[in-house]
Protein backbone atom coordinates (compact mmCIF):
# COMPACT_ATOMS: atom_id res chain seq x y z
CA UNK A 1 0.00 0.00 0.00
CA UNK A 2 2.81 2.65 1.08
CA UNK A 3 4.37 1.97 -2.44
CA UNK A 4 1.49 2.62 -4.44
CA UNK A 5 0.82 5.85 -2.70
CA UNK A 6 4.62 7.10 -3.66
CA UNK A 7 3.95 6.35 -7.47
CA UNK A 8 0.12 7.66 -7.15
CA UNK A 9 2.06 10.88 -5.81
CA UNK A 10 4.37 10.78 -8.52
CA UNK A 11 2.62 10.69 -11.04
CA UNK A 12 0.25 13.47 -10.09
CA UNK A 13 3.24 15.66 -9.42
CA UNK A 14 4.44 14.77 -12.95
CA UNK A 15 0.75 15.21 -14.55
CA UNK A 16 0.82 18.44 -12.62
CA UNK A 17 4.32 19.23 -14.42
CA UNK A 18 2.85 18.28 -17.71
CA UNK A 19 -0.12 20.83 -17.17
CA UNK A 20 2.21 23.68 -16.18
CA UNK A 21 3.94 22.91 -19.67
CA UNK A 22 0.87 23.05 -21.43
CA UNK A 23 -0.65 26.32 -20.26
CA UNK A 24 3.18 27.82 -20.88
CA UNK A 25 3.16 26.51 -24.38
CA UNK A 26 -0.09 27.50 -25.04
CA UNK A 27 0.47 31.31 -23.72
CA UNK A 28 3.31 31.14 -26.26
CA UNK A 29 1.66 30.03 -28.80
CA UNK A 30 -0.83 32.53 -28.48
CA UNK A 31 1.87 35.03 -27.73
CA UNK A 32 3.58 34.63 -31.36
CA UNK A 33 0.58 34.72 -32.99
CA UNK A 34 -0.42 38.04 -31.91
CA UNK A 35 2.87 39.28 -32.87
CA UNK A 36 2.68 37.97 -36.02
CA UNK A 37 -0.85 40.16 -36.06
CA UNK A 38 1.34 43.23 -35.57
CA UNK A 39 1.32 45.53 -38.87
CA UNK A 40 5.01 44.82 -40.11
CA UNK A 41 5.69 41.30 -38.62
CA UNK A 42 6.39 38.46 -41.27
CA UNK A 43 5.09 34.74 -40.57
CA UNK A 44 5.93 32.00 -42.69
CA UNK A 45 2.24 30.32 -43.38
CA UNK A 46 -1.43 32.16 -43.70
CA UNK A 47 -4.36 29.34 -43.56
CA UNK A 48 -5.46 29.65 -46.95
CA UNK A 49 -9.37 28.95 -45.77
CA UNK A 50 -9.31 32.50 -43.99
CA UNK A 51 -8.06 33.78 -47.92
CA UNK A 52 -11.52 35.97 -48.67
CA UNK A 53 -9.64 37.93 -51.70
CA UNK A 54 -6.20 38.73 -53.65
CA UNK A 55 -5.93 41.33 -55.87
CA UNK A 56 -2.58 41.86 -57.39
CA UNK A 57 -0.89 44.75 -57.22
CA UNK A 58 2.03 44.54 -59.69
CA UNK A 59 4.73 42.10 -60.86
CA UNK A 60 5.64 41.18 -57.45
CA UNK A 61 2.95 42.28 -54.88
CA UNK A 62 -0.14 40.48 -54.10
CA UNK A 63 -3.01 42.13 -51.21
CA UNK A 64 -4.87 39.44 -49.24
CA UNK A 65 -7.88 40.34 -47.63
CA UNK A 66 -8.37 37.52 -44.98
CA UNK A 67 -12.05 36.86 -43.55
CA UNK A 68 -13.78 39.86 -41.79
CA UNK A 69 -11.81 40.45 -39.03
CA UNK A 70 -8.71 38.56 -39.21
CA UNK A 71 -6.73 41.76 -41.25
CA UNK A 72 -4.80 41.63 -44.39
CA UNK A 73 -1.45 40.57 -45.46
CA UNK A 74 1.04 41.49 -48.34
CA UNK A 75 2.58 38.87 -50.37
CA UNK A 76 5.75 39.23 -51.46
CA UNK A 77 7.33 37.62 -54.66
CA UNK A 78 11.00 36.04 -55.52
CA UNK A 79 10.91 37.66 -58.50
CA UNK A 80 8.45 39.48 -61.17
CA UNK A 81 6.13 37.70 -62.15
CA UNK A 82 4.78 39.48 -65.27
CA UNK A 83 2.20 37.10 -66.08
CA UNK A 84 0.26 38.05 -62.33
CA UNK A 85 -0.32 41.68 -62.95
CA UNK A 86 -2.27 40.97 -65.82
CA UNK A 87 -5.69 40.25 -63.99
CA UNK A 88 -5.71 36.52 -64.16
CA UNK A 89 -7.26 35.18 -61.04
CA UNK A 90 -4.24 33.11 -58.90
CA UNK A 91 -4.33 29.37 -57.97
CA UNK A 92 -2.03 27.95 -55.42
CA UNK A 93 -1.90 23.89 -54.67
CA UNK A 94 -1.88 22.90 -50.70
CA UNK A 95 -2.07 19.68 -48.93
CA UNK A 96 -1.78 21.33 -45.59
CA UNK A 97 -4.36 24.23 -45.67
CA UNK A 98 -1.43 26.53 -45.71
CA UNK A 99 -0.02 29.09 -47.89
CA UNK A 100 3.49 29.25 -47.04
CA UNK A 101 7.04 31.16 -47.94
CA UNK A 102 8.55 29.16 -50.52
CA UNK A 103 5.07 28.23 -51.83
CA UNK A 104 4.14 29.05 -55.13
CA UNK A 105 1.71 30.86 -57.48
CA UNK A 106 0.26 30.18 -60.39
CA UNK A 107 -1.87 32.32 -62.79
CA UNK A 108 -4.97 30.02 -63.38
CA UNK A 109 -4.81 30.26 -67.46
CA UNK A 110 -1.31 29.98 -67.42
CA UNK A 111 0.75 27.23 -68.58
CA UNK A 112 2.81 25.59 -66.33
CA UNK A 113 4.56 29.28 -64.77
CA UNK A 114 4.95 29.57 -61.36
CA UNK A 115 5.92 32.27 -58.97
CA UNK A 116 7.33 31.88 -55.75
CA UNK A 117 6.63 33.43 -52.50
CA UNK A 118 9.62 35.25 -50.51
CA UNK A 119 7.68 36.82 -47.75
CA UNK A 120 4.38 37.09 -46.57
CA UNK A 121 3.94 40.26 -44.40
CA UNK A 122 0.93 41.60 -41.79
CA UNK A 123 -0.10 44.93 -42.74
CA UNK A 124 -2.94 47.67 -41.65
CA UNK A 125 -5.89 48.51 -43.46
CA UNK A 126 -4.40 51.82 -44.40
CA UNK A 127 -0.92 49.92 -46.22
CA UNK A 128 -4.24 47.65 -47.80
CA UNK A 129 -5.53 51.13 -49.01
CA UNK A 130 -2.79 52.45 -49.78
CA UNK A 131 -1.59 49.32 -52.12
CA UNK A 132 -5.28 49.23 -53.63
CA UNK A 133 -4.91 52.76 -54.85
CA UNK A 134 -1.31 51.63 -56.62
CA UNK A 135 -2.95 48.45 -58.41
CA UNK A 136 -2.20 48.35 -62.02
Amino acid sequence: MFALQIKTTTLARTLAALAACAVTATAASAQVAKQTDQPGAAQMCIMSNYIEETPVIDNRTILVRMNPGRGYKRIELATDCSTMADGRNLAFDTRINRLCVQDTLNAQEDTGHACTISKIVTIDADEAQELMSRRR
